[in-house]
């Protein structure tokens, strides 16, 4: 009696024992795979966020500077900031204008002084001189972008008017990807704005 009890009691066999795990190996690998693409995805979301933050505060606030630059009528044969006379922005110092340099006014000291925005190293830095001269800036300039991003390239294209004759115009053109972990394709962001001076060069 207990011989027929055993005889009755079916298990499972090789064939469905592989079966199973092949279901439920297709069933991971499915999850797993949704689950990665969700964190590329959010990765990609927020990468692009921070690129696009920190384009918009770098083209803000070298923006509202550039805007009020006044002429650099400094005595001399040259211009003491902007390296010529009588003009707003120096940007043809270095290669492809990848910094500008101009007089710009410093309300803690009350009044106008050379400063300076340059691409170096993969960030863009500002400097400030301690008089209306270039002679002045300091060794190190103060980072504007942070270490979340990389610049890959800025440009500055200056279109300097005489006095009386209109306002200069300056044209930024920047170039953006993340830093940390690199996913295909690489988010990227390159804007371009053209700024006029507000500080006309009128007597």
């Amino acid at each position: 009696m207990q011989l027929k009890k055993y005889q009755n009691q079916k298990g499972l066999t090789l064939v469905e024992i592989l079966v199973s795990f092949a279901i439920f190996g297709l069933i991971s690998v499915s999850l797993i795979s949704i689950f990665t693409a969700t964190v590329n995805t959010q990765t990609i979301i927020l990468q692009h966020q921070a690129i696009m933050n920190e384009a918009n505060f770098a083209i803000d606030y070298m923006g509202r500077a550039i805007r009020l630059a006044r002429i650099d009528d400094s005595s001399g044969a040259n211009g003491a900031c902007t390296g010529t006379l009588n003009t707003n922005y120096s940007d043809t110092t270095s290669p492809n204008n990848s910094q500008i340099t101009f007089l710009s006014y410093d309300p803690v000291v009350g009044d106008y002084r050379c400063r300076k925005f340059a691409f170096s190293a993969d960030k863009i830095y500002e400097y400030k001189s301690s008089t209306v001269s270039a002679a002045y800036f300091p060794a190190q300039g103060t980072e504007i972008t942070s270490g979340q991003v990389k610049v890959v390239s800025l440009n500055f294209v200056a279109q300097n008017i005489l006095r009386d004759s209109g306002q200069s115009m300056v044209t930024i053109n920047i170039d953006m990807i993340p830093t940390g972990r690199q996913i295909t394709p690489i988010p990227e962001i390159k804007a371009q704005t053209t700024l006029s001076q507000r500080n006309l060069n009128t007597e």
